[in-house]
């Protein structure tokens, strides 16, 4: 493969022989313009005639940041959950577009992405530049594949940091527990409220879970759905590990076995306006929960009781965190809680509960030499 270059106007070019067209024959060349200096031109040459004859030679797009992101959303929109799709739409929409789409995808560097990140910090946690930076970089890794770019710039700068909020993990203690429960028995949602602090159960899955799903007489309920806040429709947990058996303690089964009644009441009092979709915790009339509703019961309750204002997700970080100060095993907790892996609940909880890691350890080495 040869090549060589030539001045036009006040700028150098670079023209290389590719050979022959296989289907016409006829001469193929590449064309490279805009070198300022000849020694710019010449020592870009060898490179191209290299990466050429090695096939990692990526074509010149004119795509923007701007196409290619709404090109890569529409392209994983299959394959990410309704909540992770709305989070991308709405970095790339509201912050990703705005702010680098007018830049050509192959003159995108990393020094763009550091003052995007850097402008970001001004104005939200770290741990939200965080999660922008995982998608721009996500999104940069399927360039490369499909040969838009050809190196990830979100690799090569310093990335940043979630900061201290990202594990941030807010609980009730023991008496909070009690004082918020005995405060919240009159609500129609306290069923809700028992499941999470006692299941340590998502939102989601308190309001997709169905009378079908528990078992009375061995007592246990299946995670087999959740309902999304976003669409209002009714999935399967992401991952194999999201769907399982949760054991119920005593106090949880006698009140469900009380909701239920409360339920069947509902159902013959609104007779066929009542759509029975099996939930545990509807409405009135059978319908699922609306999240905001809860939501907003739920805070009444925290400040008619005076307990620490958390997030009804905290009420699962309460669970796993009051089990594992009790000495229960990490495993246990995990599966509980529909970990993948127990690492992520010892990452998540271990800085909450102090000597947790140091137990652990201690209890691994005892039994190991108390055998020998």
């Amino acid at each position: 493969m040869k090549g060589h270059i030539r001045k036009r106007r006040t700028k150098w070019s670079m023209i290389i022989d590719v050979g022959p067209d296989p289907e016409t024959g006829k001469r193929r060349q590449k064309w490279f313009s805009g070198y300022k200096t000849k020694k710019e031109a010449q020592a870009d040459l060898a490179k191209k005639i290299v990466e050429i004859e090695e096939g990692s030679y990526i074509e010149p797009t004119k795509m923007r940041v701007r196409e290619f992101s709404l090109q890569y959303l529409a392209a994983r929109k299959i394959n990410l959950r309704e909540t992770t799709y709305y989070n991308y739409r709405k970095h790339i929409n509201n912050h990703i577009i705005p702010k680098l789409g007018n830049i050509p995808m192959q003159k995108l560097k990393g020094i763009d992405l550091e003052k995007f990140y850097s402008s970001l910090s001004e104005e939200m946690k770290p741990v939200t530049v965080r999660s922008i930076h995982q998608i721009v970089r996500t999104a940069l890794s399927y360039a490369v594949r499909h040969e838009i770019v050809k190196k990830n710039v979100a690799d090569v700068i310093s990335h940043p940091t979630a900061g201290a909020d990202a594990r941030t993990v807010n609980t009730w203690t023991e008496e909070e527990v009690l004082l918020f429960l005995e405060n919240a028995k009159e609500s129609r949602y306290y069923i809700a409220y028992l499941l999470a602090i006692t299941c340590g159960m998502r939102k989601g899955e308190i309001l997709g879970l169905q009378w079908k799903d528990i078992d009375f007489e061995r007592r246990t309920l299946s995670v087999n759905r959740s309902l999304s806040h976003i669409t209002k429709e009714f999935h399967e947990p992401k991952t194999s590990s999201g769907k399982r058996l949760i054991v119920l303690p005593e106090i949880t089964l006698l009140a469900l076995q009380e909701h239920l009644q409360k339920i069947n009441e509902e159902k013959e009092r609104y007779g066929d306006g009542y759509n029975n979709f099996d939930l545990v915790c509807p409405t009135y009339n059978g319908n699922p929960c609306n999240f905001r509703s809860l939501t907003q019961l739920w805070k009444k309750l925290i400040k008619k009781c005076g307990v620490p204002d958390i997030r009804f997700h905290d009420l699962r970080h309460t669970h796993a965190t009051l089990m594992l100060k009790q000495g229960i095993h990490p495993k246990i907790v995990s599966e509980r809680l529909g970990h993948k892996k127990v690492g992520i609940t010892l990452d998540t909880y271990s800085h909450v509960v102090p000597g947790l890691q140091e137990k652990a350890v201690e209890d691994f080495a005892n039994n190991l030499f108390q055998k020998h």
